[in-house]
């Protein structure tokens, strides 16, 4: 595997994981818009 690869597929996964990320937190951000926290 070429140097360039490896880094190609890593920047890739790293995005997936980072946008990921800002979709979970933004779900997370619209529930507690929606109900207040019970906790």
């Amino acid at each position: 595997m070429s140097y360039l690869f490896l880094s190609y597929l890593f920047s890739t996964i790293y995005f997936q994981l980072s946008l990921f990320d800002y979709l979970f937190s933004l779900s997370i951000a619209k529930d507690s818009i929606k109900r207040p926290n019970t906790q």
